[in-house]
Order: structure tokens, then sequence, then C-alpha cells
């Protein structure tokens, strides 16, 4: 059985994800013409997710990045 690592999620990472979100208007707003193409949405949350993986390495054990 694998053993995992717990990670404290903190107000930094927190902080991060929200503002990469917020960048991306399409993600949030359902207004934006963007909004329901799945593709592109689950494309920009991959995107951030390696952002913030970069970013803050120990992230990474969180989905086996």
């Amino acid at each position: 059985m694998a053993t995992s690592t717990k990670i404290p999620w903190n107000r930094t990472y927190e902080a991060s994800l929200l503002e990469l979100v917020r960048q991306k208007r399409f993600l949030w707003d359902h207004k934006d013409a963007m909004y329901s193409k799945t593709k592109v949405k689950q494309a920009a949350f991959d995107a951030i997710a390696k952002e913030l993986w970069e970013e803050y390495t120990e992230l990474s054990q969180l989905n086996g990045g």
C-alpha cells in the first residue's frame, strides 16, 4: 500500500490559486463565451496546476505531478 504525505494547504497556496483563476475570466464568468468550453477550461486548470507545482514543488505530491 502506498503511503501518502499530507501537505498542509496554506493561505499562500490559496492566494496563488485564486489569483491564477481570477486571471482567466472564462473559468468563473458564466457570461463569457468560453465558459461552456469544457476542454478549454480543463486545459486552463491543468496549466494552473502546473504553474502552482512549479512555484511550490511540494504541491506536486498532491496529484502525483
